[in-house]
């Protein structure tokens, strides 16, 4: 058995998440697993839709199981984000990690990961941002100061940079897995519509109506979508629940919620009193040297209260999404090295720590239901079980 594992957002899943999957199993994985980000995602956002009906959608196109990412790790930057996603596949018993990037140059990621690992490549990189320079840039400038060109070059594209943080997680865990890195196709990150089919997600989640999003979709995915159009992403809906949480939090309490050394509390504090748009909040409290993305994460973690330091670690527990038949047998593997949550009451069991992580996903997930077309009444966490989909239900149509 070749368990792989997939650190996704699926946000939302389309032709190139597929094309992912089916290399995967190409090279021998017998069974799929994904962590995957709930309701929030690391772009500092509401996700598309909820987690809940991604992880249904991934489980038909071919994951066997689907693990809840925590909000704390999949609202945090790419390393944050990385060392949550590769502690649960580790937990779950996954013996390889698998990515699309980029340059699936796994020599090359894998030096450049050992190179970010470096406490003095780390602590000259804080050292120019002081300077007012963004965390990206920092690093690559720092990167070409040690003659490491191949490596700044490296980390220019998206998929590579979670690629690296990736192995960077798996190194400082000492885990198991072995790296398996897939060519991306298809258009870039945050790329427009364009011709081909295999669009980013960005672009699917930017059309004007969701079924023109069919052809650049797996018909699978497509289906569980379209039948619940009322659990799509409101972006009034969402601004508005946004901007008045934020209205309201006391002013002195910023400091708990968002970690900052640049002046950007500071500035969320009178942005959040001129903006009647999210958009523009970002665009009067972002800088040169704070990026847009980090503006928005900061600005999610206001308004769903997360503790500064509640990613400090990996996630406690495994909350389980959806799964099929293989996935499971996963869970009842010994492998899995912590404790499984597949409905409300098995929290209970949990110890103090993990109720409290539990606690918090309840709460961003009433605040979710604000968010969406249909706005929905708290307690969606604790109602939802695992969703467990059969083989034989995949060759039918979804009622």
């Amino acid at each position: 058995m070749r368990v792989a594992g997939i650190v996704s957002e699926f946000n939302t899943f389309h032709n190139g998440h597929q094309y992912l999957l089916d290399r995967v199993r190409e090279r021998g994985a017998t069974h799929i697993v994904a962590v995957m980000s709930g309701n929030f995602v690391q772009r500092g956002e509401a996700a598309f839709f909820d987690k809940f009906l991604r992880a249904e959608a991934a489980v038909r196109c071919g994951v066997d199981l689907v693990v809840d990412l925590p909000v704390p790790w999949s609202l945090g930057g790419a390393r944050t984000f990385a060392r949550g996603g590769v502690a649960l596949l580790s937990a779950v018993g996954c013996d390889t990690i698998a990515f699309g990037c980029e340059t699936p140059d796994l020599p090359s990621l894998a030096q450049t990961a050992q190179l970010l690992l470096d406490e003095e490549i780390l602590h000259e990189t804080a050292s120019v941002m002081r300077n007012g320079v963004t965390y990206p840039a920092a690093l690559r400038q720092t990167l070409l100061a040690h003659g490491a060109q191949d490596s700044a070059l490296l980390i220019d594209q998206p998929n590579n940079v979670l690629a690296v943080e990736y192995l960077k997680a798996v190194y400082a865990q000492n885990s198991i897995m072995q790296p398996l890195a897939v060519q991306r196709i298809g258009q870039g990150h945050d790329s427009p519509v364009t011709d081909g089919a295999i669009q980013s997600a960005a672009a699917i989640r930017s059309l004007p109506v969701f079924a023109d999003a069919k052809p650049w979709m797996p018909a699978a995915a497509y289906d569980v979508f379209s039948l619940h159009p009322e659990r799509m992403l409101d972006r009034q809906n969402y601004g508005t629940a946004v901007l008045t949480a934020l209205r309201i939090i006391p002013e002195d309490t910023f400091e708990q919620f968002v970690d900052d050394r640049s002046g950007l509390i500071d500035r969320l504090r009178v942005s959040v009193r001129g903006a009647s748009t999210l958009e523009e909040l970002y665009q009067a409290a972002k800088t040169k040297s704070v990026t847009l993305s980090k503006v928005r994460r900061a600005v999610m973690q206001l308004f769903l209260q997360i503790p500064v330091n509640a990613a400090d670690g990996t996630p406690p527990y495994l909350r389980i999404l959806a799964a099929n038949e293989r996935g499971l047998g996963l869970l009842s593997s010994e492998k899995n090295s912590l404790p499984v949550v597949t409905k409300h009451a098995e929290s209970a069991a949990l110890d103090a720590t993990s109720r409290e992580l539990y606690a918090l996903q309840c709460r961003t997930g009433d605040l979710y239901a604000l968010c969406t077309k249909e706005k929905r009444a708290c307690g969606l966490e604790q109602t939802s079980s695992i969703q467990i989909i059969r083989s034989s239900q995949l060759s039918q149509p979804r009622p």
